[in-house]
């Protein structure tokens, strides 16, 4: 926690670049800091779920296997 707090800046460059950071106490792990997930685009999102073409009754399983299919 101490070398956390003196070095923070520091820490916030490696999780920028990418790593993950194991912050502990006493030799006990109590926090991981990471380089937060992209803001996906939801236009994409939308455009994605369409090209799916789910339909009424079909199974979720399915729609995935089609997708999956579809991008191969």
């Amino acid at each position: 926690m101490y070398e956390a707090r003196s070095k923070f800046a520091e820490l916030v460059d490696q999780v920028q670049s990418g790593e993950v950071v194991v912050v502990t106490r006493n030799g006990e792990p109590v926090a991981e800091l990471r380089p937060i997930a992209s803001k996906a685009n939801p236009e994409k999102i939308v455009d994605e779920i369409l090209s799916l073409q789910w339909t009424l009754g079909e199974s979720l399983v399915s729609t995935i296997r089609a997708g999956r299919e579809q991008r191969a």
